[in-house]
């Protein structure tokens, strides 16, 4: 359940936790949905009465969550087996996807990027699971921790901000208008 986040000040602190990730916003808005119980699961396609049960399908035995699909089912434990990243405790089946990033956000605040690469792994299991089941070519685990990190790399390669220091204010060239009589051109 979500009795770790009862607290309105806490839910609040794990809402800015889930905006101020340095993620691409497409996996931000992963976490936020799955925090929110809202992603398309077996669970909640059932809940909403649009499928007739809430049994995985990989499986066929346990009710497919989102911590079920991202960490216990055969699936998700294959992509964990061919990570080397592991957790600071024993996730438990029982627990929320808020409870676990809520956990895992305090235990992680002072180790940057441990929960980015956590939650983006999560969303290439999360993107890995929608493209087979829309008819795409299933992927090895090793294949979506990779492409989930290389993700994030390139991310974080693009969205470089450069420090103040490192600006070379020398090179930096200022319009100035053309001395009377004459008229600047742009040639393209």
């Amino acid at each position: 359940g979500n009795a770790s986040c009862s607290d309105p000040t806490k839910l609040h602190e794990v809402w800015r936790g889930v905006w101020s990730m340095n993620l691409p916003n497409r996996i931000k808005h992963f976490a936020w949905k799955a925090c929110n119980s809202i992603l398309a699961t077996k669970e909640s396609l059932f809940r909403t009465k649009i499928t007739a049960n809430n049994i995985c399908e990989n499986c066929g035995r346990h009710v497919k969550t989102t911590m079920h699909l991202l960490c216990f089912c055969n699936r998700g434990t294959e992509v964990w087996s061919s990570c080397k990243l592991s957790l600071p405790f024993n996730v438990q089946e029982s627990w929320s996807f808020l409870d676990t990033f809520n956990r895992l956000r305090i235990c992680w605040e002072t180790q940057q990027g441990m929960l980015e690469r956590w939650i983006s792994i999560w969303w290439g299991i999360w993107k890995s699971q929608n493209e087979v089941w829309h008819g795409g070519k299933k992927r090895p685990g090793s294949v979506i921790v990779r492409n989930a990190l290389r993700l994030l790399e390139d991310y974080h390669s693009a969205n470089v901000k450069p420090s103040q220091s490192s600006l070379n204010t020398q090179n930096i060239a200022i319009w100035k208008p053309p001395p009377p009589g004459y008229f600047k051109v742009n040639i393209d």
